[in-house]
C-alpha cells in the first residue's frame, strides 16, 4: 500500500490576503506546485490554474458537488437509495452544466414529493 500523498505547498500561495499576485513571501520564492490524491490517482499540478483544471475533470469533484447540491435541495441527508440519482446528476454536471444539474434535480420525484414520515 502506498504512503498517503501530502501536499507540502499551496496552489494559491502566489496570492496575498487581498488577492494580489506575488512572487515571494517573506523574501522566499513562492512555490505553487503540489500533488493531490484524486479518486483516479495522485496527480501533480504546477499552480492554481492546473489544480482547477484537474478538479474540473475529476469525477470525484463532480460527484461531491452533486451530493452537496442534492442534500441542500432535498433539505435532508442523503441515503443509500439516493446514490444512483446522485451518480446521474454528477454525470450531468460533468458533461452539461450546473444549470442542467439543477433542472434535472427539480424534475426528480424526490424533489417534488415528500415520502410519508420524512419531515
Amino acid at each position: 500500500m502506498a504512503a498517503p500523498c501530502r501536499a507540502r505547498r499551496f496552489a494559491f500561495e502566489n496570492f496575498d490576503g487581498i488577492g494580489r499576485e506575488r512572487r515571494a513571501d517573506n523574501g522566499q520564492a513562492v512555490d505553487t506546485s503540489g500533488r493531490y490524491p484524486f479518486a483516479e490517482g495522485v496527480k501533480d499540478f504546477a499552480d492554481a490554474k492546473e489544480l482547477m483544471t484537474l478538479l474540473a475533470s475529476s469525477t470525484q469533484a463532480h460527484t461531491c458537488y452533486a451530493k452537496k447540491m442534492t442534500s441542500f435541495a432535498l433539505q435532508r441527508d442523503l441515503v443509500e437509495r439516493d446514490s444512483s440519482f446522485v451518480g446521474m446528476l454528477a454525470k450531468v454536471n460533468a458533461s452539461e452544466s450546473i444549470k442542467e444539474l439543477v433542472v434535472s434535480l427539480i424534475k426528480a420525484p424526490a424533489f417534488r414529493v415528500r415520502e410519508r414520515g420524512n419531515p
